[in-house]
């Protein structure tokens, strides 16, 4: 496992990822999810922790760089893409439905539409570490 492919797809699926995912839930989706989220005082902070936010992103793009190379041979933008929209869809409906089952926390239409949001946002992510996976090979 090459390392430093490994970090430089992280880094780039990380800012990839933080950036779409600002647009897809910090601008597309945001009015919808407001509408269908349980309001409470509290609930939502006024200004996200960016820096937990990071984080978050570079774990999931650290996860795809793994999987890409360790296991898939994943090294192209189409195949990162459809790979990662794939696992991302699949892992928010997981997160989805779970939440779901053990909490009033919000509706099925925010399941619903995270679909599209995760498709979007692993997609572009995934493509990133893809592509830059195959550029180091």
């Amino acid at each position: 496992m090459d390392l430093k492919k490994i970090g430089l797809a992280t880094l780039g699926g990380g800012v990839t990822l933080f950036l779409t995912g600002f647009l897809v839930w910090g601008i597309v989706l945001d009015k919808l999810h407001q509408d269908h989220v349980t309001q409470y005082e509290g609930l939502v902070k006024e200004i996200p922790n960016m820096a937990l936010l990071g984080v978050a992103m570079v774990v999931f793009a650290l996860l795809l760089a793994i999987i890409y190379e360790r296991w898939a041979n994943i090294s192209t933008f189409r195949t990162g893409a459809i790979a990662g929209g794939l696992i991302a869809v699949l892992v928010g409906l997981n997160q989805g439905i779970m939440t779901m089952a053990f909490q009033n926390l919000f509706d099925w239409v925010i399941v619903g539409t995270d679909i599209f949001g995760n498709m979007v946002w692993g997609g572009l992510g995934g493509g990133v570490i893809g592509w830059i996976l195959g550029k180091f090979d």
